[in-house]
């Protein structure tokens, strides 16, 4: 292809074997947080132990590339200026061209502006508007001209929060296609260039450039995607290109907050009339004015340093959020733990020691199940057995809550109980126990249980028993706390052949 071959003759060419690839653990032992909030916003490959981005662009054979392109790309692997992304050079193939670029960590704007845990302050919004305005300033006094597809997808972020302008270079190349509808990147792209490319000034593309400037301006307002509008791209373009009165516009509800003149400026950008558009050069004035009335410092040195400081303060925002998060975690398990367990054991398993069994010579078991809960099971569906339990059983629940004592465990229409645990030194266990029962047997005169013949009130049997017990946590994976002995034995059998 003429155009491989003409690229050839410069100097921007990279040698393929110079790019070498790079994974997650050599990342993190670079000097440099590639890591942001675990993305990596682009193909990167190491270049001379730096890390780049590989931009690709697919090349088609059948179209004719003049000269323009070659000129573009060469001039653009000389170009520096702190607002346009550093080309390193290219890899070329018959199909594709590759440009070797600085990684940018936070990614795109589009990225950091669609990133809702991304907080960003007055300073941060119009430093990296000032960003955009100062490296298009400088592309529209340069060779280049204009940008020609600006947009906040290559409008890259650095770790300093400053914006390094990308895809300058390849404008002309872009010329050969038909821009594809489907691709957000078109809803950049100025009303006039939609009508008609032809006869066409340069100042005319770069007023384009100031309107794509106002898209961007308003995903600052809306935190979303360009126009972020309720339909597709495609119905969006037809009412751009059909001219109606007034021009059709993204909709802009909420405003910056402390700069609120952002939106007349985005406002003023996006006027149908290309020549009634601001230029960059008045639009840093703007800007100017903005900063030194917002009390924001123009020293290059104080702004890097103010924009780390917001970083780190947007950092340390999120890890006490996420340590917030795992507390109120921590304390959920806990809660649920000491509802397992007793509250002694349950202390001494939270702090990493192990639970060993405790001898108890003076305790009190309650055991009680409903009688005719088997007959009562033929006649339901399992969902309404599982509900009826359910009921009780929180019924009971409530009951206990009023006593000294310790729920063990139920199994189906059984329920253990036991006092004295809690607090060994106490001898009210018994009196706790027969209280609780009592209780009880008055709860279950109220609750009515449906037979197949009519609808019963609920009865009861209930075992209790005061005596010795060995007490211990059974089981690692779903630990239970057990009750063992003649007492417990007891108990369940008075409970079992109970009337």
């Amino acid at each position: 292809m003429r155009l491989v071959r003409s690229l050839k003759k410069y100097n921007c060419q990279i040698d393929k074997n110079d790019l070498k690839p790079i994974d997650s653990e050599e990342i993190r032992k670079l000097d440099y947080d590639f890591n942001y909030l675990g993305h990596i916003f682009a193909d990167i490959m190491s270049l001379k132990n730096g890390i780049v981005a590989i931009n690709s662009m697919e090349l088609n054979a059948s179209k004719h590339y003049d000269s323009s392109i070659i000129k573009e790309v060469n001039e653009a692997f000389k170009t520096r200026h702190p607002n346009l992304i550093k080309l390193f050079g290219i890899t070329l193939s018959d199909t594709k061209i590759n440009f070797i670029v600085e990684y940018g960590i936070r990614g795109s704007l589009e990225d950091v502006l669609l990133d809702n845990q991304v907080k960003l302050n007055t300073f941060i919004i119009l430093s990296l508007l000032m960003d955009i305005i100062q490296g298009m300033i400088y592309l529209h006094s340069s060779t280049f001209l204009y940008h020609g597809i600006l947009s906040s997808f290559n409008c890259i972020v650095d770790g300093h929060w400053s914006i390094k302008i990308k895809d300058f270079y390849v404008k002309n190349v872009h010329k050969n296609f038909k821009l594809n509808v489907s691709n957000s990147k078109i809803l950049y792209r100025a009303p006039e260039l939609f009508r008609s490319e032809k006869f066409l000034s340069i100042e005319d593309y770069k007023a384009a450039d100031v309107y794509s400037f106002s898209i961007i301006l308003q995903q600052f307002h809306t935190r979303s995607t360009a126009w972020n509008f309720p339909t597709n791209i495609e119905e969006i373009i037809t009412r751009i290109y059909s001219v109606e009165d007034p021009p059709f516009r993204p909709i802009v509800n909420n405003l910056i907050e402390s700069v609120h003149s952002l939106f007349d400026i985005m406002k003023d950008c996006w006027q149908e009339n290309p020549s009634l558009r601001p230029t960059f050069g008045r639009l840093k004035k703007q800007l100017t004015y903005l900063l030194s009335s917002n009390k924001l410092k123009p020293n290059v040195y104080e702004n890097v340093i103010a924009k780390m400081e917001s970083y780190v303060n947007n950092l340390e925002g999120l890890i006490t959020s996420r340590r917030i998060e795992l507390m109120e975690e921590k304390h959920k398990s806990e809660k649920l733990l000491h509802r397992m367990l007793p509250k002694d054991i349950a202390n001494q398993l939270l702090s990493g020691k192990s639970s060993t069994a405790k001898s108890y010579d003076q305790v009190t078991i309650y055991f009680s199940d409903i009688v005719g809960f088997s007959e009562f099971c033929l006649s339901c569906s399992p969902m309404q057995i599982v509900e009826f339990l359910n009921h009780c059983h929180s019924l009971i629940d409530e009951i206990i809550t009023k006593y000294d004592v310790y729920k063990v465990e139920t199994i189906g229409d059984a329920y253990m109980v036991v006092g004295g645990l809690l607090k060994p030194s106490l001898n009210t266990h018994a009196f706790e126990i027969s209280l609780m029962s009592l209780e009880v047997l008055e709860l279950c005169k109220k609750i009515n249980v449906k037979t197949e013949e009519n609808i019963e009130k609920l009865n009861i049997r209930i075992g209790i028993n005061s005596g010795p017990v060995v007490a211990g946590v059974i089981g690692s994976v779903m630990p239970r706390y057990c009750l063992f002995g003649d007492t417990v034995n007891m108990a369940s059998r008075m409970e079992s052949n109970g009337l």
